[in-house]
């Protein structure tokens, strides 16, 4: 007892001190952008069996599986349904199904060839996106906030429930009437949890919850953990993963969350990201096989490239062209709106526009705008908001130009504001294919 005690605890210390320095790691390494999540694996397979042998991860497989339970715990409450009768949620799922499609097509070539044995497993581990590897990268860089967040989450929610669903039917060890039971018992005990909050709406126990969250009794943390272990217990026990169980756990956590619902997100924050997450991404680094992939590295290299083609490539073609930037406006028409600025403002200027093909909006946009016009500015606030000219400020036509204007005939100005139309094309295509800086057309 006591011998396993002491390799529990060294185990623990290891994983927790790879937990604080990659922190640390990363801030030096700024300036590579390299993600804690990367660095917490690399850290577990140093420290595991398969490097130096400092920790044992079957030591410490029970505080692993609660922090994956709290990572998909905070991937289903941060996750709100009502996105799937919007726009990203259908572009979601019609990408899944692309993706299952194409999976199905790539693998039934793979199994004819002799180069896949196992169609099923193969083919639903195509369709399959890494939610909880993806969401600290995601959080981390503020992706999941304004108009941008919900695609990004539901293309990540679709592909890690809607496989797990496929698996527990198809792979699962009791069968698919019992696994397909199990699916819809785990749904129909959501469903009257989700309900539980009603039931006590102000009275005397919803009140003692609210009084107590802040205080050293914390009644919405405690029972956030108990309705988390709650849904683990019950999808470990259907044979279901215990992924699904935490995903519920989190959907159902968003019906239960109390008025002050930022105090809550920072606690499950300083809870999951703080110790429990962090555990499970170093345990998974000692849990990999390095021999394997070292013995093999075109199959694991293969194995990415199908997985960027079929998963990745579907999820972009349906999703890129109508999802918004992360400011929030949609990537074509932000580009195409800035280029007609740009070019005004260049026309009420002396100064040359500067076509920056560098930093477009979104790459998918050059396309319909090949050049994103700019114009230099001479200050920094003027650069960062330039500010149109309005009519008071604006210098009038001289005296000869607008005698000029006033014998102007209707078709003159048809052919004037043509030849105009005309002039700019050809200048923005000149833009797009040979310069960096160039000088818009002056138009009288």
């Amino acid at each position: 007892m006591g011998a396993e005690l002491g390799l529990g605890l060294t185990s623990l210390f290891v994983v927790v001190l790879v937990a604080a320095v990659t922190p640390v790691l990363v801030g030096l390494l700024s300036r590579f952008r390299v993600p804690q999540v990367v660095v917490l694996i690399l850290g577990g397979v140093v420290v595991g069996p398969q490097v130096l042998d400092l920790a044992d991860p079957d030591s410490i497989e029970l505080l692993a599986n609660v922090g994956l339970g709290f990572l998909f715990l905070l991937a289903g409450y941060e996750l709100e349904l009502a996105v799937f009768r919007q726009r990203a949620g259908k572009l979601a799922i019609v990408g899944w199904v692309v993706t299952v499609a194409l999976a199905g097509a790539v693998v039934g070539g793979l199994a004819a060839l002799g180069l896949v044995k196992a169609f099923v497993p193969v083919a639903l581990g195509l369709t399959t996106t890494a939610l909880g590897t993806l969401l600290p990268i995601l959080r981390d860089n503020n992706m999941l906030r304004g108009a941008f967040g919900p695609f990004v989450l539901a293309a990540g929610a679709v592909g890690e429930f809607l496989p797990v669903v496929a698996i527990a039917i198809f792979l699962g060890s009791n069968g698919r009437f019992i696994g397909l039971i199990s699916l819809l018992t785990m749904g129909v005990l959501a469903l009257l949890l989700s309900l539980v909050p009603r039931l006590g709406r102000g009275g005397r126990i919803a009140r003692i919850l609210s009084e107590g969250q802040h205080a050293t009794s914390q009644t919405t943390l405690r029972w956030t953990v108990a309705l988390l272990l709650l849904l683990l217990v019950v999808a470990n026990d259907f044979g279901l993963d215990v992924v699904l169980g935490a995903f519920v756990a989190g959907v159902v956590l968003h019906r239960w969350a109390p008025g002050n619902v930022e105090a809550l997100d920072h606690k499950l924050d300083a809870v999951g990201y703080g110790f429990f997450i962090p555990i499970f991404f170093v345990s998974s680094g000692m849990g990999l096989d390095v021999r394997s992939i070292v013995e093999a590295p075109a199959r694991l290299l293969l194995f990415f490239l199908l997985l960027l083609v079929v998963r990745g490539l579907p999820t972009l073609l349906c999703t890129a062209p109508h999802s918004p930037g992360r400011d929030g406006s949609n990537s074509s028409s932000s580009c195409r709106r800035r280029c007609r600025c740009s070019s005004l403002s260049a026309r009420s200027d002396s100064r040359p526009a500067t076509c920056s093909r560098r930093t477009p909006p979104r790459w998918w946009a050059r396309a319909s705008c090949p050049c994103w016009c700019t114009r230099r500015s001479r200050s920094p606030s003027t650069a960062e908001s330039p500010a149109p000219p309005t009519h008071s400020t604006r210098p009038g036509p001289s005296p000869a130009r607008q005698s000029a204007r006033e014998v102007r005939t209707p078709g003159q100005d048809a052919d004037r504001i043509a030849g105009q139309v005309a002039a700019a094309s050809a200048w923005r295509r000149a833009a797009a294919t040979s310069g960096a800086v160039c000088r818009p057309p002056a138009f009288a």
